[in-house]
């Protein structure tokens, strides 16, 4: 039944003595009874003052109401600004002074030779490995990497050049994005969602570690579409496919971006996102150069500036 608590059962700091003595003794004496009191109690908590604590009563998150979206909401990070970037190995630098701006709903494509420090650029933006020095800029002014870690990592999504597949079906891979508190039935139209999105709805039965190249990066894509991520970074993200592969991503691609995320891939072959890309990056030498497609040879700039289209 529902609890009635008294008032002084409210202090902020009484609750939180509350929570580490049932953490201990869920610990030393692990009864069902004493567990199920303790969630009713976190739940009456929770209703009257919204405090919560789900990393110790990780069954009481609150479940989502039927056609609610928990998924990130796409945009909720309209620029990101990234300045003076620097990175070495070994006391090789690989990238110096780097200056970088991502606007939601553009496509920037990251060019260089191999060693030039790509990979890693799209590892640190997406918090994923530690710069030597850097600052940021997420909209709320400039911090330090490590600051604003948790936030590159909740906001921006990186996808592998090879994607990893989960043992199991392309429905199971999907629904592994969402939030484990839906419902099934929203669970399930969710995936179904996806599936008729990526255009993978023959696939969904089947296991995922059995696709094709293109297919699994189209799986990818729908997880980071279920995902809603701001920024995606993406690794030679049609490398090894055939044009009807290349062109069903590139389709998928342009979907993401017009629903307002920003795209950052990176690409041997720049000429394959000629359609798609509004700025071309090229690392070389460590820093950040500014291709356009009417120039031969990059300018030496630290900004970015828009491609010109020309129309036939």
């Amino acid at each position: 039944g529902s609890l009635h608590l008294p008032d002084f059962f409210l202090d902020v700091t009484l609750c939180r003595w509350l929570f580490l003595l049932t953490r201990y003794l869920q610990l030393f004496h692990p009864v069902t009874a004493v567990r199920q009191l303790c969630s009713g109690f976190y739940r009456h908590l929770h209703t009257r003052t919204g405090i919560a604590d789900t990393r110790i009563f990780p069954e009481c998150r609150v479940a989502a109401r039927p056609g609610e979206r928990t998924t990130r909401i796409m945009n909720n990070l309209p620029e990101l600004r990234i300045h003076a970037l620097y990175k070495s190995f070994g006391g090789r630098i690989v990238l110096s002074g780097i200056d970088l701006t991502l606007q939601s709903g553009r496509c920037y494509l990251l060019s260089g030779a191999n060693g030039t420090g790509k990979t890693t650029l799209l590892r640190i933006v997406a918090g994923l490995e530690k710069p030597d020095t850097s600052r940021f800029d997420l909209g709320q002014g400039e911090m330090k990497w490590r600051r604003c870690r948790s936030t590159l990592q909740s906001k921006i999504l990186y996808l592998h050049q090879h994607p990893y597949m989960f043992d199991g079906s392309v429905k199971y891979n999907l629904g592994y994005t969402l939030p484990r508190r839906l419902g099934q039935s929203l669970r399930d139209q969710r995936i179904g969602e996806a599936l008729d999105w990526a255009g993978l709805r023959a696939h969904g039965d089947i296991s995922a570690k059995c696709l094709s190249g293109g297919e699994r990066q189209r799986v990818a894509l729908a997880r980071a579409w279920l995902k809603r991520p701001a920024v995606l970074l993406l690794d030679e993200p049609t490398a090894n496919m055939d044009q009807t592969s290349r062109s069903r991503t590139l389709e998928l691609l342009s979907a993401l971006k017009m629903e307002g995320m920003s795209l950052l891939i990176a690409s041997h072959d720049p000429s394959q996102f000629s359609t798609l890309v509004d700025s071309h990056i090229h690392l070389d030498d460590g820093k950040v150069d500014c291709l356009d497609q009417q120039q031969s040879a990059p300018p030496h700039t630290a900004k970015v500036t828009p491609i010109r289209r020309t129309l036939a």
